[in-house]
């Protein structure tokens, strides 16, 4: 058995971190494994039958091949994706995934992962630790936020790829956020593309921000 998971992390590792459970089960990986792996922290499922092996790059490449495999077993990459991996087009905002004779599909992380993910990259920046899911409270009641650095007031906000399905939830945001900014916070808002495929990008920004209050107390 621990051969069989040797030569699944090989195959992982050959696939910027990620992997399917069908890739898993032909290598002869029981379900069980993977689930303790999940458990430990090993291993991070991004959706179902989905696996990434924890402290993998977050590349735009294993953000492609998890879009892939959360579609199916026969997906493949296609569209302005598939133009870019094979050097045709620029890198597009959106990942495309393809089933053979069938339609296509966006795929992501749930909001939750994608902050998992987020803590993750601060950590490795050696950026001190934010706390994570505050309510905080002002005028006109609390308000939810997924980071805050209460010490310099700035709160962090994360949009998943289902980010403002409806007006509600999109009006709902910006009064949030410009009750923040009224209490005096500052708000920096990444997107999910941002924390799986341009995690230097997140961490330049968050540490400008944190060097800039700093520099004001």
């Amino acid at each position: 058995m621990e051969s069989s998971y040797l030569a699944l992390t090989a195959k992982a590792a050959a696939q910027h971190g990620a992997f399917s459970k069908k890739q898993a089960t032909d290598l002869g990986v029981a379900s069980s494994v993977l689930s303790r792996r999940v458990r430990n922290g090993s291993l991070v499922r991004p959706d179902e039958g989905v696996y990434v092996v924890a402290g993998s790059a977050a590349t735009w490449e294993r953000s492609v091949i998890v879009a892939v495999f959360s579609t199916s077993a026969d997906a493949v990459a296609s569209h302005a994706t598939a133009c870019h991996l094979y050097e045709l087009a620029r890198r597009p905002r959106q990942i495309e995934a393809s089933v053979p004779g069938g339609s296509r599909r966006w795929a992501g992380l749930t909001e939750s992962q994608i902050e998992a993910e987020l803590f993750r990259l601060l950590k490795e920046a050696g950026i001190d630790l934010p706390e994570a899911q505050v309510r905080i409270h002002g005028r006109g009641g609390g308000v939810r936020v997924d980071f805050v650095f209460h010490d310099v007031m700035l709160v962090i906000e994360l949009d998943g790829f289902n980010f403002h399905a409806d007006q509600q939830s999109f009006r709902r945001d910006r009064r949030s956020q410009n009750a923040l900014v009224l209490g005096g916070y500052r708000v920096l808002r990444f997107s999910a593309w941002d924390v799986m495929a341009a995690p230097e990008y997140v961490i330049s920004q968050v540490a400008t921000a944190l060097a800039a209050a700093t520099q004001s107390i």
